[in-house]
């Protein structure tokens, strides 16, 4: 009976996920909205109504729209009394974790929001990740509404940057990959087409890149080690710079890394190489026949070492070409990792993997660092709970029917980048681009930014990009088009 009653219970359990995942199956095609697939349920001080009626395609898509609602006081004690009912029911305040698509109206609204945290909680660290959603389909509206659109991207983007992002003390843009490089770090069915499956990246990566204030670090290396607060990773971020800009890449999933073997250690391939026991010398074609197989064992040793870092997949735009990256502060988090047994036995059919320890992890993390040109101040935890795959990625790993995985290890970096410096300085040409223009003008105007508001965020954005690129002052690099884009 005990035995009918457990292979019920599976098979039971196996039907379940079996529902879950056709249900994910039509949802990766059906889904527009993280509504559409949120299984939670919300407790009702968990959300807010925006006041208002807005309607159409482009429907609160201004990130003024979302300012110029919560100008009124009333407006921003509502936003106070939502977040001071739960700040007031934890224990210790450790941090607010932000989530907002920020192009748009409610990038709007979560500036609003993150000010007034800012003013009531100040000494307690912000830290914001902007998600950006998938770029739309081509337009067949027409070259008016493309050019609309084309200009309103610019003003959101440079408001979200100038007026969102220093209210908090580490702001991450998150944007959808691209999907070559997904696929080829692992995820071989991975389109970049629907918002379901993207956002499940995402939040894949933002889960593992949170974790190292998250996870309660015993001590004892047992469950993790390098376990740091949210301060001091902002901290840490910003050092350099002052700035809370930073740039994230991930990679989902993390092939095995190796155990470190005893001639890894340089002193004993010294002493391996330096005759036999009796002290005999070796002659001098042994010698080089020696040096290049130890050579060529080194060569392979740190491509393998290598192999966890040149994987990793770059989720903020603009900062994607590793050899210009140019890091100024780094912080990783790598979770699930398993190592590689290497076998000694000749007659034994490949390696073994096992889990590894989060000492093992941050060895191997740092074996690979070790190896890298350009140094950086870093951060490094490791965890070993592996990351619990969210439904749409079976989907992603094969297409086969084979088995799905359900957890895998995986890996974050957060970099302050020089990168980000160029990225700020492009966007503020396109800025002044676009106000420059009666039309965008008129926008700016709309939202409550008149001529020297338009001025404090060109130079906002111009001072930032300054900090991040060696302390020089971006404002005069810029050479603008002067025609008018109406």
């Amino acid at each position: 009976d005990a035995n009918r009653r457990a292979a019920a219970a599976l098979e039971d359990a196996n039907r379940r996920a079996a529902a879950l995942e056709a249900s994910a199956s039509t949802l990766a095609d059906d889904a527009r909205s993280w509504t559409d697939f949120c299984k939670a349920c919300l407790h009702p001080r968990s959300s807010a109504i925006l006041p208002g009626l807005w309607s159409g395609v482009d429907a609160f898509a201004g990130f003024g729209e979302g300012v110029d609602l919560y100008r009124s006081d009333e407006r921003r004690e509502e936003a106070r009394d939502a977040v001071r009912y739960w700040a007031e029911e934890c224990d210790a305040l450790r941090g607010f974790q932000v989530f907002a698509e920020d192009l748009g109206g409610f990038g709007g609204v979560a500036a609003a929001v993150t000010e007034e945290i800012r003013d009531e909680y100040g000494s307690v660290p912000t830290v914001l990740f902007s998600l950006r959603p998938p770029p739309p389909a081509s337009d067949s509206s027409g070259p008016s509404a493309g050019t609309y659109r084309t200009r309103l991207g610019f003003l959101n983007d440079a408001m979200a940057s100038a007026v969102l992002a220093p209210n908090c003390d580490a702001y991450v843009p998150v944007a959808c990959p691209d999907a070559s490089r997904v696929r080829n770090a692992g995820l071989r069915g991975y389109d970049g087409d629907g918002r379901y499956a993207s956002s499940a990246l995402k939040a894949a990566a933002i889960d593992t890149a949170t974790l190292t204030w998250r996870a309660r670090d015993d001590g004892r290396g047992g469950w993790c080690v390098g376990g740091t607060g949210m301060r001091e990773v902002a901290a840490h971020l910003s050092a350099r710079t002052g700035e809370p800009f930073a740039a994230m890449t991930a990679t989902t999933p993390c092939e095995p890394v190796d155990v470190p073997s005893l001639l890894d250690d340089p002193r004993e391939r010294r002493n391996a190489s330096s005759g036999d026991s009796n002290g005999r010398g070796h002659s001098l074609l042994a010698t080089r026949v020696r040096g290049a197989f130890d050579e060529a064992t080194r060569s392979e040793d740190a491509r393998r070492a290598r192999a966890v870092l040149s994987r990793q997949v770059y989720y903020t735009p603009g900062c994607d070409d590793e050899e210009n990256l140019e890091p100024l502060a780094e912080v990783y988090s790598a979770r699930g990792w398993r190592v590689r047994m290497r076998r000694d036995d000749a007659s034994s059919a490949g390696d073994t993997t096992s889990a590894a320890t989060p000492t093992q992890t941050r060895d191997a993390l740092d074996a690979a660092l070790a190896r890298e040109a350009r140094r950086a101040p870093r951060l490094r935890f490791a965890s070993a709970a592996p990351l619990p795959l969210p439904l749409p990625f079976p989907r992603v790993f094969r297409r086969d029917g084979a088995q799905n995985p359900r957890e895998c290890g995986a890996m974050t970096r957060l970099i302050a980048t020089r990168s980000y410096g160029k990225v700020l300085t492009e966007m503020n040409a396109r800025w002044r681009r676009a106000v420059r223009g009666g039309a965008g003008k008129a926008t700016a105007a709309s939202w409550g930014y008149g001529g020297a508001d338009v001025d404090d965020i060109g130079e906002s954005l111009a001072s930032a990009a300054g900090s991040l690129l060696d302390g020089s002052d971006a404002g005069d690099d810029f050479e603008f088009d002067d025609a008018d884009d109406e």
